[in-house]
Formats: structure tokens, C-alpha cells, sequence
């Protein structure tokens, strides 16, 4: 708790995020997701943090749900690769745009972000030499996930992916693949268009399982395993 609090106070109220952005490998990987992601360069710089400090003591490959165009898979990976990480990152999406939502609790409808391409984001990895480190996932969660998590732990997860029954989903099935101490990014909750998006972190992350977040900025941030 008191590592998110930390990080999340000296991005918000420092020059941390200054200073990270000077640092040739988030420099690098951050070069990659521009134009490609929508997750903001704050919400990288975290990323950039758990992964720099926490990710080599924590079992297991790294998985994000809801890629887009794949800007922070690559960044993801970049940074393994420039580390000497042999984790993987898996990458799932429909890369096709968003399937149907609800209309009471999101914003975003059905096809939103359909400028995405498997071909497209397959040939942005390939070129940044990263096809040894970040695998592509297309298919719905529900469809790829049971398959994907066999035989399988994961250090971290970062999902990005909107809306509320994907969120809710993954959230009920996720935990079960965690290694102890492993990371829960959820992008969306704060924003005030996926509304639905944070219901499913209240229902299933704090009011049936009780958890609390370890960091709210810039992004939710929990360890349902534990430190």
C-alpha cells in the first residue's frame, strides 16, 4: 500500500514524471505507444514503475485485455526485452473495435476503436523486434481467456478494455492465474465516460471481495494477492 501511495503522490505532485521521461528505456518504449494507445504517458510512467522495481521478484508472464492499436503492449514489452526479461506479454483484443455494450452505464458503443487490425498491430510488433516478446491475442476475453490461462501464472495485468461487462469479467476470472504479490491496472474507472467500467471494480474487486485500491492516481491500481 505504501508503494502505490508513494508512487502515485510523486506523479501527481513531483517532477517524478519529469524525470522518467529522461530515462532511455522509457524513452524508447514510450516512442513506440505514441499514436497507438490511448493510456496517458502518466499512466505509463506507473507501469514503467511497477515493472521496474516489483516485476523480476513476481512469478509469471505479463497479460493486458483490451490492446487497441497495441501501444502499450509494445511499450510493455520493449521494456522486458531492454530489462533481459524472459516474461512474455499476452495482448488480448477483438482488434476489430468494441463488441456490444451497455447503454445505461457506457458511453462507448459498439465498434468504438474498430481502426484497429490484428494485420496492423502484428506488423508494428514484427518491426520492433518484439515477436519473440509480445504475443497477439484476437477474440473475445471469454472466448480466449479459459484456453490462455492453462498452465499459465501471471505477474501482472493491465486492462484497458472499457466497459463493464468485459471489466466484470475479467475481474471474476483473473485472480486464480495471479502469482502472489502480482498487480491489477485497471486504466478506465476514474474516467467519467466508463461509468461501467468502474461498477465492475466495485462489484466484484470492493464489494465482494473487499479489496482496496493501492493507488487511485493515475490510475486504479490493486494486489489481490497480497504484497
Amino acid at each position: 500500500m505504501a508503494a502505490g501511495n508513494l508512487r502515485g503522490w510523486s506523479l501527481e505532485f513531483s517532477d517524478l514524471l519529469q524525470r522518467i521521461a529522461t530515462i532511455p528505456e522509457f524513452a524508447a518504449a514510450h516512442r513506440l505507444a505514441a499514436g497507438r494507445s490511448l493510456v496517458t504517458t502518466p499512466k505509463l510512467a506507473n507501469l514503467f514503475l511497477i515493472m521496474r522495481f516489483t516485476l523480476h521478484a513476481i512469478p509469471g508472464d505479463v497479460v493486458e485485455f483490451g490492446s487497441y492499436r497495441g501501444g502499450s503492449a509494445l511499450f510493455i514489452a520493449h521494456l522486458l526485452r531492454a530489462w533481459g526479461s524472459t516474461k512474455k506479454v499476452f495482448a488480448l483484443d477483438t482488434f476489430e473495435g468494441l463488441p456490444p455494450t451497455d447503454h445505461e452505464i457506457d458511453l462507448h458503443r459498439s465498434g468504438d476503436f474498430a481502426d484497429a487490425t490484428l494485420e496492423e498491430v502484428t506488423n508494428a510488433r514484427d518491426a520492433a523486434g518484439l515477436a519473440d516478446q509480445l504475443v497477439l491475442v484476437k477474440g473475445l476475453f471469454e472466448d480466449r481467456w479459459p484456453t490462455l490461462r492453462k498452465g499459465r501464472t501471471f505477474s501482472l495485468a493491465h486492462i484497458d478494455c472499457d466497459i463493464y461487462h468485459a471489466v466484470k469479467y475479467v475481474l471474476q476470472e483473473i485472480d486464480d492465474s495471479l502469482s502472489p504479490g502480482a498487480h491489477v491496472i485497471l486504466d478506465d474507472p476514474l474516467f467519467g465516460s466508463c461509468l461501467g467500467a468502474m461498477e465492475a471494480c466495485e462489484e466484484v474487486y470492493i464489494q465482494t471481495k473487499g479489496l482496496h485500491a493501492e493507488q487511485t492516481y493515475p490510475h486504479l491500481v490493486f494486489r489481490p494477492k497480497g504484497v
